[in-house]
């Protein structure tokens, strides 16, 4: 027996009809992949739902280390900025002494 057009409109007709048959006929006509599919889907939905959860907390985390690395850089640099202001000033006060005690050295010299 062959199965016709007619036959097609007369099943969808009694699947609309009959709700209930469709989970049957489905699990009768569709493979096991093709019904695993929309659990798969969901699984795999969940999955990269977690992993995207799991990288925006590891991009925050890196975010604030480095705005914590910031931070601390900016005060390195804020106490080397210092340093160097000290060294410069106790250099030009060494350097003072240095050329005044040059002068005394160079007028003893003259005098002798």
């Amino acid at each position: 027996m062959a199965f016709t057009v007619e036959d097609l409109q007369d099943l969808a007709e009694l699947l609309r009809a009959h709700p209930e048959w469709r989970e049957p006929l489905w699990a009768l006509l569709a493979s096991e992949e093709v019904r695993r599919m929309p659990a798969d889907l969901a699984a795999t939905r969940e999955a990269m739902e977690r992993g995207f959860r799991r990288a925006a907390r590891l991009i925050l985390a890196l975010y604030r280390a480095q705005r914590r690395q910031a931070r601390e850089t900016d005060a390195r640099f804020a106490e080397m900025a210092e340093a160097i202001r000290r060294l410069g000033e106790t250099f030009g006060a060494h350097r003072q002494e240095f050329l005044a005690h040059q002068a005394q050295t160079q007028a003893q010299l003259t005098e002798l």
